[in-house]
């Protein structure tokens, strides 16, 4: 299991790497579009570059390992009934990106059955 979980974190990596790239190209873009959803009885901001980000990401894990399962914060739960399953927050921190306070991130992790394998934040 150690060289599948080296697979896993180098893949996370990765995944980490292109968003690094999509948060740096929009952060303090005139392009930010903003929008709200309702989540928990409150309204959660979100971008247009949150759901960027998550469709990449969402799209190159179903490239690599297209039995896993996602969670993403932005589109919810996929279930292809796997043990495995991957967990997006594409931009961590949406108000200060938005805001253009340099205080966000992505967040990624893998989960086994119940388990929590590798968990990332870049």
């Amino acid at each position: 299991m150690i060289l599948e979980n080296k697979k896993y974190l180098s893949f996370a990596h990765y995944l980490a790497d292109e968003a690094g790239k999509i948060l740096f190209k929009h952060y303090k873009s005139k392009k930010l579009k903003k929008t709200f959803k309702n989540s928990n009885k409150r309204k959660e901001l979100v971008t247009n570059i949150d759901i960027k980000i998550e469709n990449i990401v969402r799209k190159a894990i179903f490239s690599k390992f297209p039995s896993h399962n996602i969670l993403g914060e932005e589109k919810g739960f996929t279930n292809k009934g796997s043990d495995f399953t991957w967990i997006i927050d594409p931009i961590d921190g949406t108000k200060a990106f938005a805001s253009g306070i340099p205080l966000f991130g992505f967040m990624v992790s893998l989960k086994y059955k119940d388990d929590i394998i590798l968990g990332l934040v870049d």
